[in-house]
């Protein structure tokens, strides 16, 4: 633990080299998260195009107030015009009705695509977390996972949501009064547009540094929900031997941390509106004191300055509006760096293009100079030459870290060899879909999840069209029939979270049951009963052997004694092949698989 908190104390906010980069960082944050939702827009192009036409008729109605604002005082009330006054009064109740009825509809349109866009993109990322391999599992903590689908869609969420009114309608009033104010007043106009310049320059660094803290704060969410989840799922170690305090101190260590990035992040996009507000109001006192003095020596109107006046502060009322948008774009920029990341992560190998369908195989299951590494690991399994008749019982053996689970892996194919083939009957694994594959292989894990769902449900796992009789028969098979039918509701019995309200053994039995229900070809064990006590284990190992018939045996296990009357026996030492063969001819070798053995014995 100490470690983990001298790891925690040492992380800075940001490192030079990213402080260095970071206007570039803005850039592409913008550019990594318009590539991120494009393509989810793409299914809303109709109500994008009514979006667009609501915006554009609420800009038209927006663009004609300067020349009625100008109109009544020049036209109206300098020559006492009453008819003239009148009509603009009609004019901006019927403009009010219709820029209200436009705005209502932009909400609802704005609502329907953003909340649209995320339901897809979550449904994206589910998708993708499916399909990455169990190594990614392995180096990444689940709280982090976690985070993408919480904090990380939320911040798009809400960037999504202010797009529209926050930074499109202002930046529409901004392009749009930059033009009448050219077509009002030449000079005024030129004295107006020094306010991108002095914008752009007092709030460039600002911004560049939101967007990076941005990004920053995401990761420090990332680990305050890993944190947490690790203490809700280790409660029974931290109790056991009371370590709750150490957590806490890590918890509220990172707490920290978050907390200071927060202050900061929070501090640059204040300091963000600040520069832009004073630079409007330096402008704009250029503006009026000019406007006043052309306006005293009858160059321009009267009504001339106070439509000026009023596009000028509108298109500073929306420019400010842009900046006040920046920290929740810097969020959301921060939270879709953070999902491009992810989505970056290498998948499984899907299908092959023209993969056809496994059958039963029927001669042998064949691995020929298989290798595999793990990412950023020293361990290398294989090279592994291994040839496994059809109908037999195959245990693999060996010393914890000597690659028997990866080995499982690959025979599942959650992972792809780096080098070599797995074929069956002759037919490379690969080139095959995976769903044939999984109706040929069912595995049996050490550590049995079972859903907070019905006992039905658990052995059944959505499995469609299966009757009442074959949910029985497998049952009786895995030897957890009698047990269930003597419990008050049954199949219908809910098991509780991971299968609380179950034994060990109970649970082994249902996952037994679980992969029968498929009538697999191979049944493949990894560990499947060593987590139990003896007694147990004898009973579970005991059904096994029963259930299986004439399938194809694979076991993955460290406990000999589980293995002795198997077929073949094959010996893993340090991701190689060390010895093969049967129970009685290993022991007289007086080898790795004799050592192990003496040591259990």
């Amino acid at each position: 633990m100490s470690d983990l908190f001298d790891e925690i104390e040492q992380e800075g906010d940001i490192d030079a080299e990213q402080r260095q980069g970071e206007p570039k960082l803005e850039v592409q944050a913008l550019s990594s998260g318009w590539r991120l939702v494009f393509p989810l827009l793409r299914a809303y192009r109709r109500s994008l195009i009514w979006l667009a036409l609501a915006v554009l008729l609420d800009t038209a109605f927006n663009i004609s107030f300067p020349f009625i604002e100008r109109l009544v005082i020049d036209q109206g009330l300098v020559p006492h015009n009453w008819s003239v006054v009148t009509k603009v009064i009609v004019f901006i109740i019927s403009a009010a009705v219709a820029v209200t009825a436009l705005g209502l509809a932009m909400d609802v349109l704005n609502a329907r695509i953003c909340a649209g866009i995320i339901t897809r993109l979550r449904d994206l990322l589910l998708q993708h977390l499916g399909n990455l391999p169990p190594s990614y599992f392995h180096k990444t903590e689940g709280g982090e996972i976690l985070s993408r689908f919480s904090t990380d869609v939320m911040a798009v969420e809400d960037g999504l949501t202010a797009a529209v009114p926050w930074i499109i309608l202002p930046a529409l009033e901004v392009l749009y009064t930059t033009v009448l104010m050219f077509a009002f007043n030449l000079r005024l106009a030129l004295i107006g547009i020094l306010v991108f310049p002095v914008n752009v320059l007092a709030s460039r660094h600002f911004s560049a540094r939101s967007f990076a803290l941005g990004f920053e704060k995401r990761r420090r969410e990332a680990r305050l929900m890993t944190s947490l989840a690790e203490i809700i799922e280790a409660q029974p170690v931290i109790k056991a031997f009371g370590m709750f305090r150490q957590f806490q101190k890590r918890f509220t260590l990172l707490g920290q941390q978050w907390q200071t990035t927060t202050y900061k992040f929070d501090l640059q996009s204040a300091l963000v509106e600040r520069a832009s507000y004073a630079g409007v109001y330096l402008i704009h006192a250029l503006v009026f004191g000019f406007g006043a003095y052309w306006t005293f020596e009858g160059v321009i109107s009267l009504g001339t300055l106070v439509a000026f006046e009023a596009m000028f502060l509108t298109m500073g009322d929306a420019i400010s509006h842009v900046t006040e948008a920046i920290p929740t774009l810097a969020e959301a920029s921060g939270g879709m760096r953070q999902l491009n990341i992810f989505l970056s992560e290498n998948t499984a190998p899907p299908d092959v293009l023209g993969a056809f369908d496994l059958t039963s195989p029927k001669k042998d299951i064949v691995l020929a100079g298989v290798t595999f590494k793990y990412p950023g690991s020293k361990f290398v399994l294989g090279p592994i030459d291994l040839k496994i008749p059809v109908g037999t019982r195959l245990a693999i053996v060996g010393r914890s870290g000597s690659g028997k689970s990866t080995l499982a892996q690959l025979l599942l194919r959650t992972e792809a060899p780096s080098t070599g083939t797995i074929t069956m009957d002759g037919l490379d694994v690969h080139d095959a879909t995976l769903s044939s594959m999984r109706r040929l292989i069912a595995p049996v894990f050490q550590e049995t999840f079972l859903f907070h769902d019905t006992l039905r449900a658990n052995i059944t796992l959505g499995r469609e069209g299966v009757t009442q009789a074959d949910i029985s028969h497998v049952a009786k098979s895995a030897e957890i029939e009698d047990f269930i039918l003597s419990l008050p509701q049954s199949y219908e019995t809910i098991v509780g979270e991971r299968g609380a309200r179950l034994s060990g053994g109970q649970r082994q039995r249902i996952a037994i049951a679980r992969a029968l229900l498929g009538n697999p070809d191979i049944l493949l064990l990894d560990e499947a009963s060593s987590a139990l006590d003896p007694q147990t284990e004898r009973r579970i190992r005991d059904t096994i052997k029963r259930a299986s018939g004439k399938r194809t045996l694979i076991a993955i296990t460290h406990r000999l004694e589980s293995v002795q009357d198997f077929d073949h026996i094959v010996v893993l030492d340090r991701g190689r092949i060390k010895e093969q063969g049967k129970h009685r001819a290993l022991l007289s070798r007086k080898g790795l698989y004799r050592e192990l053995w003496t040591k259990q014995r």
